[in-house]
């Protein structure tokens, strides 16, 4: 009938909508992992956050597998929470305007592995959402892939022999007014040792 056409439209609509933001993303894999200091009861042992995103087709599969298993703690996770914390990134870094309903579901694939902090099962405890939920948003976001941009200027021309005149390439690098130079620093940084940190210190060194 035509309530439930105008339903099934609706769905089909937000499907449609984040399918189009979807296949704006670069295709292919990418991955992210991050750490929680520890369970809260073994405190020896951070526990391991990984996502690998896959993006092809206007799907966007997010496989939780390679994370650490199940913990004593009560950081553990149910599948109805990663999904949350899926369409929460998503939503976040694709268009916050988008209508979320279920129809989303449609372009979303989630593979998790049993017993693990991402799908874990009895006796797990899994109370401590709020702390493990913004990690793991953190993990996603930094494994999402950057939106596929077509060139800002018209004139745009990369030329890596030229610095002096090559053409910007970062939104940031196109604000119409600025009162001093700015310096752009495209790289990353690495916790010392490769061992999991919450802070560390880095530089930058200009010159000799």
């Amino acid at each position: 009938g035509t309530l439930t056409d105008a339903f099934a439209a609706i769905l089909a609509g937000a499907a449609a909508e984040l399918k189009d933001r979807i296949e704006k993303l670069a295709s292919g894999t990418s991955s992210a992992e991050g750490f929680i200091d520890s369970d809260g009861v073994d405190f020896t042992k951070p526990v391991k956050l990984a996502v690998t995103i896959r993006i092809e087709g206007g799907i966007a599969t997010f496989d939780f597998t390679a994370s650490d298993g199940q913990a004593k703690g009560p950081v553990n996770l149910r599948p109805s929470m990663i999904e949350a914390c899926v369409f929460y990134a998503l939503i976040g870094a694709l268009g916050p305007n988008l209508h979320f309903n279920d129809g989303m579901r449609d372009c979303i694939r989630l593979e998790l592995a049993p017993r693990t902090v991402a799908n874990a099962a009895p006796p797990a405890p899994v109370s401590n959402y709020q702390m493990v939920n913004l990690k793991l948003v953190d993990v996603i976001l930094q494994a999402l892939p950057d939106e596929e941009q077509p060139p800002f200027l018209e004139d745009d021309r990369r030329d890596e022999g030229k610095p002096e005149v090559a053409p910007p390439t970062l939104e940031m690098e196109l604000a119409p007014e600025k009162a001093r130079v700015d310096v752009v620093v495209i790289g990353q940084t690495y916790a010392p040792g490769g061992k999991p940190a919450r802070e560390w210190t880095c530089a930058l060194r200009v010159g000799s």
